[in-house]
């Protein structure tokens, strides 16, 4: 009985003869998208903190783009690097890069960064020359690329005052109407309180209606609560509860409620007003 085996002479098996090549990784986890403040842009900056593997790194060149391959790449800035290095891009940068003044950018403008690394001997590595698939494999943790958007910070003290209705499905209202006093700060923190419903010349206000606001998302939720009674309706206290979201930037409150009552409900209507 024998045994045959195959040789592969073409195969070199001295590692010296390959190059090393060399990476970023993010410092702690891969972090999520990264948000630049509308009521600031200019100022504001997003960043990652990130750390080199493989061969020592001169330098970062950080782009903005959206192809992998690096077709549709526009230069931002070259960050000398060292071992570590915080990565960031300001709004300022980022319009300038892309030739846009300031004012061109609105909330929800989203953008990729991509890192290409630069090492000591002047070879350069991105997702444009390293296969994808490192990318998806999480404890590898490579910084690739990154993201950013453009986001509205949620600031309380815009919510007072005059609001002016574009829709009320609840037709409390008409648009264009003009609501005095519509909306205040409070009572809690990122909270804000409105004073729409009923409208006066329909019924009487109980309470006003509190929203809740997520600061990271501008998201608003309105629990079931008590708001109202109607003239001339038996059906007694009429309650609301729903969602949407506000902008601080444009000062809109855009929301879905619905509107109950003890025996059921009246269905759900869009109320979007913003201040004056």
């Amino acid at each position: 009985m024998g045994i045959h085996s195959c040789t592969k002479d073409t195969i070199n098996g001295d590692v010296s003869a390959y190059e090393m090549g060399a990476y970023l990784v993010y410092n702690q986890d891969a972090p999520g998208t990264q948000l630049y403040d509308l009521s600031d842009i200019a100022n504001s900056t997003v960043s990652i903190d990130v750390k080199s593997v493989g061969s020592p790194i001169d330098a970062v060149n950080v782009y903005v783009g959206s192809a992998t391959d690096g077709s549709d790449w526009t230069l931002i800035k070259t960050v000398e690097f060292n071992e570590s290095a915080t990565l960031s891009v300001s709004g300022a940068e980022l319009a300038a890069a892309l030739g846009q003044d300031i004012s061109d950018f609105t909330a929800g403008n989203s953008f990729t960064f991509f890192n290409e690394v630069v090492t000591t001997d002047g070879r350069t590595y991105s997702m444009a020359n390293t296969s994808t698939d490192f990318e998806s494999q999480t404890p590898y943790k490579m910084a690739f690329r990154w993201y950013a958007t453009i986001f509205c910070a949620f600031d309380a003290s815009v919510f007072t005052g005059v609001f002016i209705v574009d829709e009320d499905g609840w037709a409390d209202y008409s648009a264009g109407d003009v609501i005095p006093n519509a909306a205040e700060p409070g009572p809690g923190e990122n909270q804000i309180m409105l004073h729409v419903y009923p409208s006066s010349k329909y019924g009487t206000a109980i309470n006003p209606i509190i929203v809740d606001i997520d600061p990271e998302t501008n998201e608003a939720t309105v629990s079931k609560q008590v708001y109202g009674q109607y003239n001339g309706s038996a059906y007694g206290d009429f309650s609301v509860e729903g969602s949407g979201s506000v902008n601080s930037c444009t000062g809109v409150i855009s929301l879905s409620l619905e509107h109950t009552v003890a025996a059921g409900t009246f269905g759900t209507y869009n109320l979007v007003i913003r201040k004056q």
